[in-house]
């Protein structure tokens, strides 16, 4: 094998492919990115048994080659080359050389005999812009259990139905419920609805990395979910096991209390000592957020705020951090606190206009269940 391409397309290729690769590989040769040539350019591929990555970028090819190499140690190799500049790459029977300018390295090969066979990729189910899908992700996927002992929990679940996508996660003390507008891939204009539910950690990850403006594809088929765009694939295997509908285990709201974004979230973080409970307390146009009792230390600020069908001295407790990181991910300058019963879930939800108030029409809700203090 011999080529030459831009170092900013080969970093790109390897960084997008090494997301599969696992931290400990079960067998050896799962380390390793697969390398080869094809008419069109030099593809990319690596994978786990459980993700699998591909990429394909524009090269020099002057002799054609199928080699397994490295996979972390060509990933930080090509994060060190200069940019703008081209890379060399010329490989043996058990040696690659790349060469970048003055920069010289030899990595060894792995036997690309033994390397699998990727799945291949599960037929498109639609299409959605980059952005518009990582934004959401970002809203939901954090919200998921990293409990081992709650596999189901550890997913995101995605509801594909005509042109309207949901996704929803839970830890059960948290639900993140995001839904966006998606264009149904050729053939499934008005197809059975299907869902799916995939890893949490896989589904950040990759968010990341389709943040673009460019137009994302979505694939589904035969327990796998994929991602496509432009040159690059990413596979995962989904989850199995029948995920909860918390969404429609939250109750309805009594009143609600408006306020700026920014300004409540930093009250609460201020207030807060550690992660000792926030205490919450109607006083007509204002918010007193309260923290730590008897002999702890405590905290006390007041935010000015839009007060909708709560009494004054209505009272409502929350785990800080879960309330806080819920009103950052609204991405909105005021957000709505639908409340009710103290003991049950509440909901936040941005505010862009006067009917924001409707819980059913917003494309975001962030569900967090309140601390039960004590004597209450």
């Amino acid at each position: 094998m011999k080529l030459r391409l831009p170092v900013q397309h080969m970093t790109a290729a390897v960084t997008h492919t090494a997301r599969a690769i696992a931290a400990r590989p079960v067998v050896p040769v799962m380390a390793g990115i697969l390398i080869r040539t094809a008419p069109d350019g030099l593809h990319l591929a690596a994978c786990d048994y459980e993700v699998y990555a591909t990429d394909r970028v524009n090269a020099e090819i002057v002799d054609d080659g199928r080699i397994l190499v490295p996979g972390r140690l060509l990933h930080d190799i090509c994060g060190r080359l200069p940019k703008g500049a081209d890379v060399d790459l010329e490989a043996d029977d058990t040696r690659l050389t790349l060469t970048c300018r003055a920069a010289r390295f030899t990595l060894p090969l792995l036997p690309v005999d033994e390397y699998p066979s990727l799945p291949a990729l599960p037929p498109a189910v639609a299409t959605v812009n980059g952005e518009s899908w990582a934004e959401a992700v970002a809203q939901v996927a954090f919200t998921a259990s990293t409990e081992a002992t709650l596999p189901v929990l550890s997913g995101v679940r995605v509801t594909l139905n005509g042109d309207q996508l949901a996704m929803v996660a839970t830890n059960r003390y948290r639900i993140g419920h995001r839904t966006l507008t998606v264009h149904p891939a050729t053939g499934r204009e008005h197809p059975e609805p299907l869902e799916a539910l995939i890893p949490a950690k896989v589904f950040g990850d990759l968010a990341r990395a389709y943040d673009t403006d460019r137009p994302l594809t979505l694939h589904h088929g035969n327990d796998l979910w994929g991602w496509s765009s432009t040159d690059s694939t990413f596979m995962t295997r989904t989850l199995a096991g029948e995920f909860p509908n918390a969404i429609a285990m939250v109750p309805p709201a009594d009143g609600t209390v408006s306020a700026p974004a920014a300004e409540l979230t930093a009250t609460v973080q201020r207030v807060a000592t550690a992660n000792t409970p926030v205490l919450l307390t109607v006083d007509r146009s204002l918010l007193r957020i309260e923290a730590g009792s008897g002999d702890d230390a405590r905290g006390r600020d007041l935010v000015e705020v839009t007060v909708d069908g709560l009494p004054d001295g209505y009272q409502i407790a929350f785990n800080p951090g879960f309330l806080s990181e819920g009103i950052k991910a609204c991405g909105a300058t005021e957000v709505v606190l639908h409340l009710g019963d103290r003991h049950k879930p509440a909901t936040i939800t941005a505010r862009t206009s006067s009917n924001d108030l409707d819980i059913a029409e917003q494309p975001y809700r962030y569900v967090v269940m309140p601390v039960r203090l004590s004597g209450s």
